[in-house]
Parts: structure tokens; C-alpha cells; sequence
């Protein structure tokens, strides 16, 4: 069992060149969520630069968009967590049942 910040890796999927995504589930709230495993390394110094963008990739809220629910770091990679939408699922669905 591999487990980066809060969440349980469950399964590893496609690799991009921004990232790899990952499916993973919230240790506490048994919630699944998309990891994205970015393809750079993250010098810690570098962290209160980032964090700026990283508020600002959060606060973005669109139906055809997943949210960025929490930011994690294992060594030095950074993981992004959104929300999970399998493929019968779209987020504009459950925006519009809200």
C-alpha cells in the first residue's frame, strides 16, 4: 500500500508530459480522487513561490473542469488531487444535480 499525503494509491494510470495521473482514495473521508504526479521535481525552497499559483489553480470553478481539492508532497514530487469522475460521469452532471 502506497500512500502520499492523505491518500491511499489504488491505481496508477496514463502518463502525460505535465504528469502522471494517478487514482487514489482519502485515508478519512473514503473519497476517490485524480492525482496528478508532476513530471518536475519540486525544490522545497521553492514552495511559497508556488503557492500563489497553486490557491489560484483552486479557486477556478467551471462545469467542465475537475477541482483542485488539495495539494500534497512526498520527497520531493508534488501531487495535485482533484475531484474523481469516472467515465460515466462528467462534472457538468453533477454540477447541474447541485
Amino acid at each position: 500500500m502506497v500512500q502520499i499525503g492523505d491518500y491511499i494509491l489504488l491505481k496508477e494510470g496514463k502518463e502525460s508530459p505535465i504528469g502522471k495521473l494517478l487514482l487514489a482514495e482519502h485515508r478519512i473521508l473514503k473519497r476517490k480522487a485524480a492525482l496528478k504526479k508532476l513530471a518536475f521535481a519540486v525544490d522545497p525552497n521553492s514552495l511559497k513561490e508556488m503557492e500563489g499559483k497553486i490557491a489560484s489553480l483552486a479557486s477556478i470553478e467551471h462545469p467542465n473542469l475537475a477541482r483542485l481539492q488539495n495539494v500534497s508532497f512526498k520527497e520531493s514530487s508534488c501531487y495535485f488531487a482533484y475531484d474523481w469522475f469516472s467515465s460515466t460521469e462528467s462534472r457538468s452532471e453533477e454540477h447541474t444535480s447541485e
